[in-house]
């Protein structure tokens, strides 16, 4: 079985075909075991990528300020709110809603304090289809490595992917790994 690097999870993973359509329009597509990420379009070009707003809801600092900083430097984003748990990001997401705005993307860590990752991500759904806006991407950012059930709490919460930050070599190339997740959660 093919193993290629997979930009999400961070390590190297065995690749599942999967054909969409029928007969001519069918179309092969190489989808990571345990994420289910693109890896047909992983290597596409990530030039281009930037959000707006980004808020991000970590609960460590230092890895808070690593990806905010990729964000700025990449010119991934424009401005960057930060967040030390859920539950502040929860309450920043109704202040921001009420006084007319929102996020472009944003990353949420699986395991915080007060609310998690999944929940913050349901309350931000919630609270869009309410008030009618668009929805926007959501990266799941957690050092759990992602299985079925949590690929199937991902996809109902689209657009959204996963993004591993556990292993050593998928903090050494962070950056590169998070322009090219960006990438497929913009083209989504």
């Amino acid at each position: 079985m093919k193993t290629v690097f997979c930009p999400a999870c961070g390590i190297d993973v065995k690749v599942v075909v999967m054909t969409l359509g029928m007969g001519v329009a069918a179309e092969e597509k190489e989808k990571c075991e345990h994420c289910g990420f693109d890896l047909t379009e992983a290597s596409a070009a990530t030039a281009g990528v930037h959000f707006a707003r980004v808020g991000i809801a970590e609960d460590m600092s230092r890895i808070r300020a690593a990806v905010r900083d990729d964000l700025l430097e990449h010119q991934m984003a424009t401005t960057v709110d930060e967040f030390p748990d859920g539950g502040a990001f929860v309450k920043a997401v109704q202040t921001l809603t009420a006084s007319g705005g929102s996020y472009d993307l944003v990353i949420l860590d699986l395991n915080m304090p007060m609310v998690n990752g999944l929940k913050s991500a349901a309350f931000l759904r919630a609270t869009e289809k309410r008030l009618g806006l668009p929805a926007a991407p959501i990266l799941i950012f957690s050092s759990v490595v992602c299985d079925e059930r949590l690929m199937k709490q991902i996809e109902g919460l689209a657009p959204a992917l996963y993004l591993n930050k556990a292993t050593i070599q998928a903090r050494d190339n962070l950056p590169g790994r998070l322009r090219s997740v960006l990438s497929a959660l913009q083209q989504s």
